[in-house]
């Protein structure tokens, strides 16, 4: 399971083995179901400004959420293997993302256009 804070404290996000994300206000104790991934969850990363959610999972791909309407915003086919990670730069408008295809792989975040690739020569495997 991974697991991210929003920005603000008020919402911790966990990547499960179901595929699904779930969102919970640590405040009201209310928990929200996300659901597009079609395996486990390798990965969440909340943006800087605590608006976006990425993830990454075994399908290879990569999803980013708007958390305030709790849609999914774009769906990225990053990998040929499992997406292993993802993280935003600072400013939120640039995603890097690892894959068991031995690349990371570095996109604009408003686009979902890549720009660069490179060979990571572990398949970005935790240690």
């Amino acid at each position: 399971m991974e697991l991210a804070f929003t920005p603000d404290g008020r919402t911790v996000v966990s990547g499960c083995w179901s595929g699904r994300i779930k969102l919970l206000d640590v405040t009201t104790k209310q928990v929200s179901t996300l659901q597009g991934h079609v395996g486990v969850i390798d990965s969440v990363a909340v943006s800087p400004d605590g608006r976006r959610l990425a993830s990454s999972s075994v399908d290879g791909t990569l999803r980013v959420w708007d958390l305030q309407t709790k849609l999914e915003v774009g769906v990225i086919q990053a990998h040929a293997a499992e997406a292993t990670g993802v993280v935003f730069s600072s400013d939120g408008n640039l995603l890097i993302s690892s894959g068991g295809d031995k690349t990371i792989r570095l996109w604009r975040a408003p686009s979902f256009a890549e720009i660069e690739a490179t060979e990571s020569g572990d398949g970005g495997r935790r240690r």
